[in-house]
């Protein structure tokens, strides 16, 4: 994960998540970000995933499609609905 840093006052880091599927080029792709102007750190997270791209998961993601389609779901107009929607 490549976490960039503004030099300018008042804003905020950003984080960019950058997913290897072959970590023969992680050293590489470490080199390359670090070359990058703004980049003020890199960390590597070892932590696998454990639920997306699982049968689990395909099942959730079924089961919220189908409860969208029978009318189930929530439609969130404003910041004023999402406080209501969690009150």
């Amino acid at each position: 994960m490549a976490t960039t840093t503004s030099s300018m006052p008042g804003t905020k880091p950003r984080q960019i998540i950058l997913t290897l599927d072959d970590t023969a080029v992680l050293k590489d792709v470490k080199t390359a970000l670090r070359m990058i102007r703004g980049v003020a750190s890199l960390t590597v997270s070892r932590k696998k995933n454990t639920y997306y791209g699982t049968p689990e998961f395909y099942s959730d993601l079924d089961a919220a499609e189908q409860d969208i389609l029978m009318g189930k779901g929530v439609e969130v107009k404003s910041e004023q609905d999402l406080d209501a929607l969690f009150a």
